[in-house]
């Protein structure tokens, strides 16, 4: 394509001088805000960009970088924001501890994720261990669900009669329904919170370990409560449906004794 004479692709000198017009700007706006050290550029998804784009917002904007979510993404030097569906393999070459993960490294638990799925049919327990599973495949949390795209939800996710598509976001994994107030809870959402409490008490005892502070005698008992709740979780299926429900049992007793183990971590420090 041509405009004026001028070949429009990004990095030529009129169009370098309108980015450089821009983003010096941009970089100020969100500075007076303090959501300097917040900014990413993006979101894109598998294709990639104009080869001349990411380079030249690296020169104008130091520091900046991408997000990406994408079917087959991981973490790059340009890309640091990123979910992702396939490619993250747990107990292999991730050693657990996701917290540690730099950037911002997601799982996108759609169908046929590699390392946990939840669906419209998944029980409720499927999200709450949710946030453990992907800590200890070794990345830092999980993205797409919630209330994704949650105002065409609200509008019935309707499809204009000419489209041949189907409804934007990923409707599967809401886990909030419209009321006469606005978004109400569900059994699967308060599951999810329960999930990331629990992942939050493992980052803590497993932060500790890290730390070498705690006596020897606790830091092995510490270890094999750890281990044990992988354990008695990693054989259940990535999709939790209905047919899975007996493997579920004894999460009660699961969950007390990994609260209960943060307790005397957090008493002994």
């Amino acid at each position: 394509m041509r405009e004026a004479g001028c070949d429009v692709r990004l990095g030529l000198p009129w169009k370098r001088e309108a980015w450089a017009a821009f983003i010096p700007a941009l970089c100020q706006h969100m500075k007076a805000r303090n959501l300097d050290k917040n900014m990413y550029w993006g979101l894109i998804w598998d294709p990639g960009l104009d080869p001349a784009l990411q380079p030249l917002l690296a020169e104008l904007a130091p520091g900046v970088a991408w997000t990406r979510g994408s079917h087959n993404q991981r973490l790059t030097k340009t890309e640091r924001a990123i979910t992702s569906v396939y490619n993250i393999m747990p107990n292999s070459e991730h050693k657990g501890m996701g917290w540690k993960a730099a950037g911002i490294d997601l799982v996108n638990p759609r169908d046929n994720n590699s390392v946990h799925i939840a669906q419209s049919i998944s029980l409720p327990y499927s999200y709450r261990i949710l946030a453990d599973r992907v800590i200890t495949a070794g990345v830092n949390g999980f993205g797409r669900i919630g209330a994704d795209f949650w105002e065409a939800y609200l509008d019935g996710m309707n499809v204009a009669p000419e489209s041949n598509t189907e409804p934007v976001g990923m409707p599967v994994l809401f886990t909030q329904w419209p009321g006469p107030q606005g978004a109400e809870s569900s059994a699967r959402h308060e599951a999810l919170i329960e999930g990331v409490q629990e992942a939050e008490a493992r980052i803590f005892i497993e932060q500790a370990l890290e730390r070498g502070t705690l006596p020897k005698a606790l830091a092995e008992k510490a270890g094999a409560v750890l281990a044990e709740n992988a354990r008695e979780t990693a054989f259940m299926p990535r999709a939790g449906e209905y047919s899975s429900m007996n493997l579920h049992q004894n999460w009660q007793t699961r969950t007390r004794k990994l609260f209960a183990m943060a307790a005397e971590v957090g008493a002994a420090k």
